[in-house]
């Protein structure tokens, strides 16, 4: 493909649609580090919370991961690097879905790097950021699919640091030139 996916939401007044399959995840709208997400019982097992700080996020399967882009305020982006994204493990003191740490970088394959480059991009394109973000991705078998974008030096910046000390940081107070 050449372009990422985003995962199914539904807002707190909706269901997922009878015979929608796959598993769903209830996340609260305000929320960081994976905090507070947690695998909703299903269609057969109305026991979601209806309220209106939460919502459904179908779930996706597959190897989740992070990059860190920089835009230069002027609609272009280049990408800084990529890392594995951990969370839940219990090795880490981590339960659940909550973020553990990073591994990386890593480098994405091929298409994978065309395509969340091109994600990136179009992102400073349309809004014209300047700084630093973080986005969050899982690839599947069905393809890549973007979580969320964070407009702000993310956990994951640490491991850039050897290649560009102190500058990440730099990037993000003044939106400046890489």
């Amino acid at each position: 493909g050449t372009a990422l996916l985003r995962p199914r939401r539904i807002s707190c007044g909706e269901r997922p649609v009878s015979g929608e399959s796959g598993c769903w995840l209830k996340k609260p709208y305000r929320s960081g580090g994976g905090l507070g997400i947690e695998l909703w019982p299903g269609m057969d097992n109305p026991g979601r919370d209806a309220a209106d700080s939460t919502y459904l996020e179908q779930y996706i399967e597959g190897l989740p991961f992070s990059v860190v882009a920089h835009g230069d305020g002027w609609g272009d982006a280049t990408l800084i690097g990529a890392s594995l994204l951990l969370s839940g493990l219990p090795e880490l003191g981590a339960t659940g879905f909550q973020f553990c740490g990073n591994v990386g970088p890593a480098e994405l394959p091929g298409a994978m790097h065309r395509d969340v480059l091109n994600a990136v991009k179009t992102l400073a394109c349309r809004t014209s950021f300047g700084g630093i973000a973080g986005l969050d991705l899982v690839a599947s078998t069905s393809g890549v699919f973007l979580l969320e974008v964070n407009p702000r030096v993310t956990a994951s910046h640490w491991l850039y640091e050897l290649e560009l000390p102190g500058r990440l940081v730099g990037l993000q107070v003044a939106g400046g030139a890489l």
